[in-house]
This record gives C-alpha cells, structure tokens and sequence, in this order.
C-alpha cells in the first residue's frame, strides 16, 4: 500500500496541464476517496491519474482478464474484460463494500 500512497500523493500535487494537454488536476475529493479505498481493499490496484478529473485503479490477470475502476466526484465506472475479450462496463456509487466485491468476484473466476 505504501507505494500507492506514495503514488497518490504524488497525484495529488498534479498541477493545471500536467499531460501537456491541458488535463486539470485531480479534485481533493477524488484524492481523498482514493486513499480511503487504498487503506480498504485487500488487493492493492495499479493506479494512474486520468486527464478526466479522475483516477484510474485496475487488476489483471495473467490470462489477459482485466478489471478496472475510473472514480470521478460522480462515482465510480467500471470495466471488465474477459479472457475471450468480451466487455462490460456499469456504474456504481462510491461504496467499499460493492468495491471489494467487484475485486472478489474478479478474481474469484478462474
């Protein structure tokens, strides 16, 4: 977790234009519900910043399988690939619970 923290915190300091393309930094908001899922779930995600006011967190498997979340202020999106390449994607509130349960469910098909 301490790597994500570190990670977090560098995003955090992310200024106005730090794609080079214009990207707005990252809202506190969004920063702060991020370190709260990082200190929740019991898989630690690869996490990125977006140019879309949010931060990407996503899984993988070494299947090609692929899981990831986009949170915003308005929540939470997330997709899913399959190994065969089929994709899903839904919406879901900021909820650690249902987070956690995504992840579970991820992983818990082989």
């Amino acid at each position: 977790m301490s790597t994500n923290m570190s990670k977090l915190c560098e995003i955090a300091q992310l200024k106005q234009d730090w794609d080079g393309y214009g990207a707005p930094p990252i809202p506190q908001n969004v920063i702060e519900r991020m370190a709260i899922i990082l200190c929740y779930v019991a898989r630690q995600p690869e996490i990125f910043p977006t140019a879309c006011e949010s931060i990407q967190f996503e899984y993988g498997k070494e299947n090609d399988e692929y899981l990831e979340f986009t949170l915003s202020e308005e929540g939470l999106h997330v997709f899913v690939m399959d190994v065969l390449g089929n994709e899903h994607s839904h919406d879901m509130p900021f909820d650690l619970q249902k987070i956690n349960e995504e992840i579970d469910c991820f992983y818990s098909v082989e």
